[in-house]
């Protein structure tokens, strides 16, 4: 395992409080940017008949049927290579992003753009945007000795494309994606922090 700088920590420190803040701001300014979610969401639904069969597929890949199961199988393989610390980060990181994801969402209680089939909780922030986006990446990072830049980037927009295709679908709005996408960086920094000695 890889050491970590007093300047990294300090960054990756920076980026979690950073994220947070944004966070929060998106909480107290939920009302002001509601016009933009409406707009956006408006926009998006435009395209929706042609991008909607893309998007539920990619949304897909956020949903409560694959995540839990790359979640149990991503912690065996960390087990089996006996990295041990890895596999008791990623277990916390996604297990704690899953639940602050679903309090607040309890807390806030805002509706969704429209009735969505077998949701029973609330919009804000999206579970697609936060949980999978926090799973896949350190998943990545903590399995992979040598990461390559191509193809972190790479995982990165895909964690993106999970959260914005449920706008697509309009399962959320733009905030509730923005607010997951903040939590995830947030995690995954503060997860980062504790995985280098």
């Amino acid at each position: 395992m890889k050491t970590i700088t007093s300047k990294q920590k300090r960054a990756l420190g920076a980026i979690a409080v950073i994220c947070l803040v944004l966070f929060g701001a998106l909480i107290l300014l939920h009302d002001e940017l509601r016009f933009i979610d409406s707009t956006f969401n408006n926009i998006l639904n435009g395209y929706g008949t042609l991008a909607f069969p893309i998007a539920s597929a990619i949304s897909f890949l956020g949903s409560i049927y694959l995540v839990p199961l790359i979640f149990i199988a991503v912690l065996g393989i960390l087990w089996r290579k006996k990295k041990r610390r890895e596999t008791l980060i990623l277990a916390i990181a996604v297990l704690s992003n899953y639940a602050v994801v679903n309090i607040v969402k309890l807390l806030t209680n805002w509706p969704r753009p429209q009735d969505v089939l077998f949701s029973l909780e609330q919009t804000f922030p999206s579970t697609h945007a936060a949980t999978p986006f926090v799973l896949y990446v350190l998943g990545y990072l903590f399995l992979v000795k040598q990461p390559k830049k191509s193809t972190f980037i790479a995982l990165v927009g895909v964690c993106l494309l999970i959260g914005f295709s449920r706008i697509i679908v309009n399962a959320h709005w733009l905030t509730d994606v923005l607010a997951g996408v903040l939590l995830a960086i947030a995690w995954i920094s503060g997860a980062l922090l504790f995985s280098k000695k």
